[in-house]
């Protein structure tokens, strides 16, 4: 009889159990992604994508990630509205907080130009420290190569951007003219001007859009102070497009203090200064 009854009670803590088990997995899977998901319905009707989007990200439920990307599309246009020189904007997502697991993160960006339905956007942080070329001569040394002709060029125009950037994103980006500027100290070969969607500033353009080194320090993400050794308090050197004074390859860049050095780095300096990635934008439709 005692066993018959410990046996009718093993059956019983297993069912209950059971039914502990399904009723977890159905509030898990089912019960709160459906509240979820009925909640950002209507905070979109509302209106307020950027709270829908909050509530979205990440989850997979139905067609939770297709509206989440629409949701984060509309909040981050609407974000553009109106922007004036100096304000930050939101715009397109990349890793930043040395977490892959829990996705990437919103991309910040600076306005350092509006010119009618156009804005010039420049990455508030430095994203990540990469090479401006790594290709080197037969001799070992680095291959001479302007703005128009290096890896990083291709980089953030191909991976990068795919990376960044949906295709409803990539619309808004506009291609745009750049200018191989000259070095003022040096008769270096600039290379030829290029169309681009992503580049990086040249010496001149950050003389002229940040008035002092203070504002033309570049704090790191926590992905890229991560990965450099070539930061200083949380700031870290950043490349330009701007060949260096030496016809051999170098390059301009900021250092962590905000100056701007023409003399340059080699295009493979390691550690790696950081990139910066800047657009110009379309306003239009906003």
């Amino acid at each position: 009889m005692k066993e018959n009854a410990n046996r009718k009670s093993t059956v019983r803590f297993l069912l209950i159990a059971a039914v502990c088990v399904a009723f977890v997995f159905l509030l898990v899977a089912v019960i709160i992604p459906e509240y979820k998901l009925n909640r950002a319905e209507k905070l979109i009707g509302a209106g307020d994508y950027k709270a829908a989007y909050a509530l979205l990200d990440g989850m997979v439920y139905k067609n939770s990630a297709e509206i989440a990307a629409d949701c984060l599309l509309r909040a981050q246009k609407a974000g553009l509205a109106d922007v004036t020189v100096g304000a930050t904007v939101r715009f397109g997502l990349y890793e930043q907080d040395n977490d892959p697991s829990n996705g990437p993160e919103e991309l910040e960006w600076l306005v350092l130009e509006v010119d009618g339905d156009r804005a010039l956007l420049v990455s508030k942080y430095g994203l990540e420290p990469r090479p401006y070329n790594q290709e080197r001569e037969l001799t070992n040394s680095y291959k001479r190569v302007t703005w128009s002709t290096c890896e990083l060029r291709a980089w953030l125009n191909g991976d990068f951007f795919r990376a960044a950037f949906s295709p409803e994103h990539q619309a808004l980006i506009l291609m745009s003219e750049v200018k191989a500027d000259k070095n003022p100290l040096a008769d270096v070969d600039p290379g030829r001007d290029t169309k681009d969607r992503i580049f990086i500033l040249s010496a001149t353009e950050a003389g002229l859009y940040f008035d002092s080194d203070s504002a033309r320090q570049c704090p790191g993400t926590a992905y890229c102070l991560a990965h450099s050794r070539e930061t200083e308090n949380g700031a870290c050197r950043w490349w330009l497009r701007t060949s260096g004074v030496e016809d051999d390859g170098s390059v301009s860049v900021v250092t962590a203090k905000g100056e701007i050095f023409l003399v340059g780095f080699s295009c493979g300096h390691e550690p790696n200064p950081a990139v910066r990635p800047a657009m110009w934008i379309g306003l239009g439709g906003n």
